[in-house]
């Protein structure tokens, strides 16, 4: 048995009230009076032993006590939890990245996942009342307390994966919320880390896990881009992947890797294209169960030119050959000026001094 508001029980102590009132009551006392008459006639009306007047006091004392014991133990709300019937569900659902691992028929985690709370669902009786909980890196509560088996069903298959990592803890603490509204209760978690477990028996993974793309210094139309890789430590062995890099739907590099179980490699591709075209990365590997992390698509980012304040009391005609030449290329951006015009108004990524030095930075 359980209390449904316990706080209610603390009313129990004004039992004490009439129990010190028992033991701390008045005794009889003597007083002188005229005529024992009166009393002697009503002695005779209420004849009674003392044994008698004693239990009297003992049973009203004991009525008085359960009266308000009695008052507090309804306040409180007390429950039976004898039967094994569940009257309140919380299903917590998990839809983190690592639910779209799928299996050699193709069948994702989520898929196996909904398919084992719809056939316990099915199994519960009627009057259960349930609410769905799908978690990824935060909770979302899709129904609350609620008897309709179709709108559970309905929200259930709507439930897709999330690119996030699973944060089971916060899920956990929202469920339990909603668990204790009602007695007595259960909470299903179905996740590929749980009792209620839906992973693989031997998942095998490796993907992309760090990826950035730059300007190649020194040189027109050409990026570099590192990418990390790394292998997941659950794998049962060795693994061997290929990364596929292409720009616009071409090839344009391929590289076979050897990877150990938690181990990671790190590599930087050279690239060349034109702003605008899209680079993608892929990477395969045999009986790689989880392809959200496979894949790296990004377009190749504007080149800017190199700004460069050129200050000079007299101009070198060579120094302005070499700079006109990487302007055609389209490397620099010359700003000329001379020592009047320092410190320059826009702030330049180089400074070139000819002649001239100046006396004070900015």
């Amino acid at each position: 048995m359980h209390f449904l508001a316990p706080a209610f029980l603390h009313l129990a102590w004004l039992a004490l009230i009439p129990l010190a009132l028992y033991l701390f009551r008045r005794q009889a006392r003597r007083v002188s009076v005229s005529t024992l008459l009166f009393f002697r006639s009503l002695a005779k009306e209420h004849q009674e032993s003392a044994a008698l007047r004693r239990l009297k006091r003992i049973l009203s004392l004991l009525l008085t006590l359960a009266i308000i014991l009695a008052a507090a133990l309804a306040l409180a709300r007390p429950a039976s939890t004898a039967s094994d019937a569940t009257s309140s569900l919380v299903i917590v659902l998990d839809r983190s990245a690592s639910m779209d691992a799928r299996d050699a028929k193709g069948r994702s985690r989520l898929d196996e996942a909904k398919a084992v709370i719809k056939e316990r669902v099915r199994a519960l009786p009627e009057e259960t009342v349930a609410s769905l909980i799908a978690f990824d890196s935060k909770p979302t509560v899709l129904i609350s307390r609620s008897r309709n088996r179709r709108d559970l069903i309905r929200l259930l298959e709507e439930t897709k994966t999330q690119p996030r990592e699973a944060r089971t803890d916060a899920a956990l603490s929202v469920a339990h919320r909603l668990a204790e509204l009602e007695r007595p209760s259960e909470v299903w978690l179905v996740s590929d880390s749980s009792d209620s477990s839906v992973a693989l028996p031997s998942p095998v993974n490796a993907g992309i896990t760090g990826f950035q793309l730059r300007k190649a210094p020194l040189a027109r139309g050409r990026y570099e881009a590192f990418v990390k890789i790394s292998a997941a430590a659950a794998n049962p062995r060795p693994l061997t992947a290929t990364l596929e890099a292409r720009i616009a739907g071409r090839l344009a590099q391929l590289r076979e890797l050897e990877l150990k179980p938690g181990d990671s490699t790190s590599l930087i591709l050279p690239i060349e294209g034109i702003h605008g075209q899209r680079i993608e990365l892929e990477l395969k590997a045999a009986g790689d169960c989880l392809a959200a992390d496979n894949i790296i698509l990004a377009p190749l980012p504007d080149l800017k030119p190199l700004i460069v304040s050129w200050i000079s009391d007299t101009p070198d005609p060579f120094t302005g050959i070499a700079l006109g030449a990487l302007v055609k290329s389209g490397e620099l951006e010359v700003l000329k000026g001379t020592p009047e015009n320092w410190p320059p108004p826009q702030k330049p990524d180089v400074y070139v001094f000819e002649h001239w030095l100046p006396k004070e930075w900015p």
